[in-house]
Formats: structure tokens, sequence, C-alpha cells
């Protein structure tokens, strides 16, 4: 297996063309392997083990799995709602130090205990110390146990302990990225959007060093990204010492080690889905958005079903969960690693607690998340009334407890599909 480690040698400009993504359930990139290293650049390396699953989307039909079926020993957290702590569209959540932090569509990561009480809220809109503007993302470094938010309209990251309590910030001027992940004791992974790339360093993945204040690496330069469009969601999913990797309209994840013997960072293809002839064409989306292009994209990607789009991932130790969507529908994938089982399906059923349920979500841990936003729970109602249908009793005791206008409620399980 090839090896390739960071340098602090200077970057190498190259001309800027960035067509790339942001989502995340969850993807990413497959990228040609060039062989050879390159001046600050960490290349792929041969892939030991690659998971793959090969999907024919002529065998595909509709089917809704039951939670139960997916997550077990589940809890469902009612989020305390007052003016300090109202959320958006929830846009991630993490379990640390005992305590749930999500953050919502706005930039707020805000922190409650497990049973749903609200504790407090990571900094303030501002342009002071520990204050941002704009976060697009934000991190758990379980080394330095901190959380770390990203504003990338000042450039910089801000850390706080577990319990809230602004403790720095690092600028980092040079770059403009829209996601963060930690790497090791001192580096940091951001991911270059391509909405406002680097001209001078066009490339996915720029490792920065917190210690140095430097960028001492590089990766995924412009020719070797098959370019694609927004991802939803972040492009980073993390388990130990694991980094997944993923961009859109490509089928491979790819797993960056940070925790080498010799304290390297190694990049391997690690999951991909093959669609077969229903795969994007290489560079289909790297020409210009003019109007013939767009009417292009939609006739044969929407209408004629000819390619699939938007194959995002969510990864945990033993499972990655992955969607993708064919011509407008959108379906689910949850893969086992251990036994290589593969479950798809366009749909989830709330049987554990008969309420509308929002995704599911993975956490390090092989724990899983779902959401349920109190305005869909009482459309539900309304469907109810409206047929004469009965009621689920959950379902009643739930509208008993929680207005419409109250915080969404989050279930925690752990993900086992056995």
């Amino acid at each position: 297996m090839l090896r390739f480690y960071k340098t602090k040698s200077g970057f190498r400009a190259v001309n800027w063309l960035f067509l790339m993504t942001l989502l995340a359930a969850a993807i990413l990139t497959a990228c040609g392997n060039s062989g050879k290293e390159r001046d600050s650049l960490l290349a792929v390396s041969d892939s030991e083990s690659l998971y793959k699953v090969s999907i024919d989307i002529d065998t595909l039909v509709e089917r809704h799995i039951s939670l139960s079926s997916v997550m077990k020993d589940s809890k469902l957290i009612k989020l305390e709602t007052s003016d300090e702590c109202m959320l958006g569209r929830v846009q991630s959540v993490q379990i640390f130090d005992e305590k749930l932090f999500i953050g919502d569509a706005e930039g707020t990561v805000l922190a409650f205990d497990m049973d749903g009480q609200f504790l407090f809220k990571l900094g303030n809109k501002g342009k002071g110390p520990g204050e941002y503007i704009n976060v697009t993302s934000w991190y758990i470094d379980g080394i330095k146990n901190q959380v770390v938010l990203l504003d990338n309209a000042q450039h910089k990251l801000l850390f706080f302990s577990g319990d809230g309590e602004f403790v720095s910030e690092e600028n980092f001027s040079s770059v403009y990225s829209s996601d963060a992940v930690p790497a090791g004791k001192s580096q940091v992974i951001f991911y270059n959007d391509f909405n406002h790339a680097n001209r001078d360093t066009p490339f996915a993945l720029m490792v920065y060093d917190l210690e140095s204040k430097e960028m001492v690496a590089t990766a995924f330069p412009i020719e070797w990204v098959e370019p694609g469009s927004y991802l939803s969601e972040s492009p980073f999913a993390k388990d130990g010492n694991n980094i997944y990797f993923k961009q859109c309209h490509s089928y491979q994840v790819f797993r960056i080690n940070t925790a080498s013997n010799t304290g390297g960072i190694d990049i391997q293809p690690y999951f991909e889905v093959d669609f077969g002839e229903q795969n994007l064409p290489a560079g289909f989306m790297t020409k210009e958005f003019d109007n013939k292009r767009m009417d292009m994209v939609e006739n044969e990607i929407y209408k004629q079903k000819k390619y699939i789009r938007n194959v995002e991932y969510d990864m945990t130790t033993d499972y990655v969960l992955y969607s993708f969507s064919v011509g407008r529908n959108v379906f689910y994938g949850i893969y086992s690693k251990s036994d290589r089982k593969n479950i798809l399906f366009n749909g989830t059923k709330n049987d554990v607690y008969h309420l509308p349920t929002f995704g599911i979500k993975l956490l390090p841990n092989n724990m899983a998340y779902a959401v349920v936003y109190p305005e869909f729970v009482y459309s539900a109602r309304e469907s109810y009334l409206k047929n004469d249908h009965e009621m689920p009793a959950k379902m009643k005791n739930y509208l008993d407890e929680v207005a419409i206008s109250d915080n969404p409620s989050i279930i925690i399980g752990k993900m086992d599909l056995n």
C-alpha cells in the first residue's frame, strides 16, 4: 500500500475551475489515483478493502422500513422551548460530554442535557472574540475536549469548552472554507467550498496546522475531482481516527486516516455505490451551466432518469447510510460492513413513537438519530381527523405536551440491523 505524507513545501498554483459540492446525510468524489506524490499534496493510495454496492435502478421498488428494524433502545427527547433556545431546521446533532449539541440551518449551536433541558448557546453574533457572523459548520474535537465553530465570513475557528465557555479563536485569512474537521492533535482539514474556491490553492481539501499556523498539505486537486453541485450536508463524517470525505456527483467515499504510525495521513477509497450505466459520465457536471446545459441536465437526469445524481453518505463504525436520487425520487440504503448486508428503502415508518420522522442520521459509535418536527405531527393529526381515523395513543400524548411552534424532538438510539 502506498502512503503519502504531509510536507511543508509551497503550493502549486492551478487555474481555478472548481464546481464542487456541499449537501450532508450524505457524497463523495471518485478521483483518480495519480500514482505519484506532488509538492504539499496528499494523494490517494491503493485501497486494502473497498466496500462496494451495485444497484440496478430498474429493480427498485417503493418500500418503507420500520424504525424499530434499524434503531434499537431508542429514546424520544422533547427539547425545551423558550426564547433563548429556539431552533430552526436541524442540520446536525452530536453527543459530547453527556450533552446533546444541536446545530440548525441558521448556524446556531445549542446544548441540551440528555432529557432535553436547555443548557447554553455557543457564542453570539458579532465581530469580537468568541463571536461569529456566519457559522457554516461545527465539530467536536475529542482530543482537546472542545466544540469548534467555523465562521467562514470572518475566516476563523472558535473554540469552546464542553461547558460552553469561550477558549480561543484561530484566524485563517488565506482560506475560504465552508466545512472543517479535526485531524490529529494540532491539525484541521478544511473543505474548499466550490462557490468561493481559493484561486491559489484550488484543492478540495487543505490541511492547516494550528501550531505553525500554516497550510501544510492539500488533497484532491481540481483535475482529479469529478465536480458536482451543492451538497446538502457536510462533506465529512468522523468516527474515531477515521475521517470520511464525500462529494456530490461521484459514487465513492474516501477514508482519511490521521493516525498512521509515522505521523502521516493516508487517503484510501473506502465505499462505493455503482449504478452501472446510470453512473454520471466523467466531466458531466463540469461544463458551463448555460441554458442549453441546464436543459440537458433537466432532461437526462430528471425526466429520462438516465443518470443517478446526488449520492450522499453518512458513516459510522459498522454502518454506511447513503441516499441517491432517481429522477426526483429519493431512495436510501443502509449497509452493514460486518456482514455486507444492504437494505434499500424510500421511507421510514415510525412504529415506535407513531410520529412523522425526518430521516435517520448516524452518530459515532454506531448511534443514530432522527428528528420529529411538531408541525408535521399536527399535519398528521389533521389527516387523521379528516379521514375519521383513530390517532395512535402515543401521537395523542405527544400533542398534549408539545405545541405546534415548539422546538423539534430528537430520537436517539443504537443502529442495529440484526
